[in-house]
């Protein structure tokens, strides 16, 4: 064991030896120069402010998007039960009708509310194909009504998904019958009857 006055010698000479963290020196700067430095930390402050707060909306309305596509599947999910003879796929973000060996697949496209319809056998493509760019007919909102979209030679038909566009999709993508118009309500008979004089 060291003495002690030996002991304190050698605490102060490794205490010494170790590196100083150095505080950064403000150096003297011309009053023109730091206002310049100020002004454009604060404008580059507001810059970066504004990024996030647009970063933040833009990510709101993603998710505002993102939740009515997911209502929008829920809502032909429930449709398609209603009917009873189609077969329904349903999953968190994508959803299927199969009706004898034809199927419709709304798969979605990007971070929005759009959805690419993808038609087909059930022998052909499937629906993960529909993730590529090309398919002609999509789902999406146009201010608060849903659209069915059909692209043909570089021209867009739309019309609104319920009820027009998604009876198209089950009469011209499943091959189903096209369904009779509701019959026309009958006068009742007394109102055929001319009254008795």
């Amino acid at each position: 064991s060291l003495p002690s006055s030996q002991a304190r010698t050698l605490a102060l000479v490794s205490r010494a030896s170790m590196p100083r963290e150095r505080t950064p020196r403000r150096m003297a700067m011309n009053p023109k120069v730091e206002a310049l430095a100020a002004r454009l930390r604060t404008v580059l402050d507001d810059y970066e402010a504004s990024r996030r707060q647009d970063a933040a909306a833009r990510e709101q309305e993603l998710a505002a998007a993102r939740a009515a596509r997911a209502e929008l599947l829920q809502e032909l999910a429930a449709f398609g039960r209603a009917v009873g003879h189609l077969q329904v796929d349903a999953h968190a973000d994508r959803l299927g009708f199969t009706w004898g060996s034809q199927r419709l697949a709304f798969v979605p496209v990007g971070e929005g509310d759009a959805l690419r319809v993808v038609i087909g056998s059930l022998a052909g493509p499937d629906d993960s194909e529909a993730e590529e760019p090309g398919s002609p007919v999509r789902i999406y909102r146009r201010g608060e009504v849903w659209v069915l979209a059909v692209a043909h030679d570089g021209v867009e038909d739309s019309e609104p998904l319920f009820e027009q566009g998604l009876l198209h999709l089950l009469i011209e993508g499943l091959g189903m019958p096209i369904p009779r118009p509701p019959p026309k309500p009958q006068p009742p008979l007394d109102d055929l009857v001319p009254p008795k004089s």
